[in-house]
């Protein structure tokens, strides 16, 4: 009888695990709302629920035929391999992941070469400069300090030609931070740029 009570708790707290890994995310067939809600995810530490939401936008934006969707939703999933979201585990609940490992990097990498030429193709230079920052952490988590440094004043010189080129876009920063190249300012202040 002891041991059923064991595995009858243990199923409980299964089937219990498992009705929680969705909570909180409101249905939708709108493939930008699922980024935007799978970037929330990604911050939240909910990876594998950001992972789903992220390659639920891709298949809509593949049936679709739509490259811009799809520029957007590879920067989002490359920001998923970084956090750990293409590891088999059912659920990674961690507000800052350790360092990626290498397959999270490679992945993570793959998704924004994928990203970028679309970007340029749809004209989203915006998204094309905020490729070029992730593309830099990359190298930085690499050890290549020196290619970061040099991928993340692309990515400022990006962001300049893309307010010269479509002025009074507004970007939501984080408290304090001015804008975006303040952001890689700050960023860049972190690595040993010399």
């Amino acid at each position: 009888m002891h041991t059923f009570m064991r595995k009858l708790a243990a199923l409980l707290c299964f089937v219990m695990l498992a009705a929680c890994a969705g909570v909180g995310i409101p249905p939708t067939d709108d493939p930008d709302a699922k980024l935007a809600l799978a970037t929330t995810l990604v911050n939240d530490g909910r990876v594998m629920q950001a992972r789903g939401q992220t390659e639920e936008a891709i298949a809509i934006f593949e049936q679709r035929g739509d490259r811009a969707g799809l520029a957007r939703a590879y920067r989002v999933y490359a920001l998923v391999a970084f956090s750990g979201g293409i590891n088999a585990d059912p659920i990674v609940l961690r507000k800052t992941p350790p360092h990626p490992r290498r397959e999270e990097l490679e992945r993570a990498e793959e998704y924004l070469n994928r990203a970028a030429p679309l970007a340029v193709e749809t004209g989203q230079p915006y998204l094309v400069a905020r490729i070029t920052l992730l593309l830099g952490s990359s190298q930085y988590e690499r050890g290549n300090h020196r290619e970061a440094c040099t991928l993340y004043d692309r990515a400022i010189d990006q962001w300049r030609a893309a307010e010269a080129e479509q002025p009074g876009v507004v970007f939501q920063m984080a408290p304090g931070v001015r804008d975006f190249p303040d952001a890689v300012a700050r960023i860049k202040a972190t690595v040993p740029c010399s």
